[in-house]
């Protein structure tokens, strides 16, 4: 197993642990949900839909502040 690829499979697990979701399982969901390509929020944020999917899928698997989430997702 090339470094690269051991560096994928980490993050995919890091990801699957965290989200409960593979990151071609979340690319389903955006595709299935036909979410647009950037969400706005009232608050002025615009992410990508799959940023803005996970951001979703984290607050609801656990109870997060809102500062929290910017730590996660910047």
């Amino acid at each position: 197993m090339t470094e690269a690829s051991e560096e994928a499979l980490v993050n995919e697990l890091e990801g699957l642990h965290k989200k409960r979701f593979k990151k071609s399982e979340v690319e389903e969901l955006v595709q299935a949900l036909q979410l647009l390509e950037r969400v706005s929020a009232n608050n002025l944020i615009v992410e990508d839909s799959r940023t803005a999917l996970c951001m979703l899928l984290a607050r609801l698997a656990y109870p997060n502040r809102l500062s929290d989430m910017a730590m996660k997702f910047g």
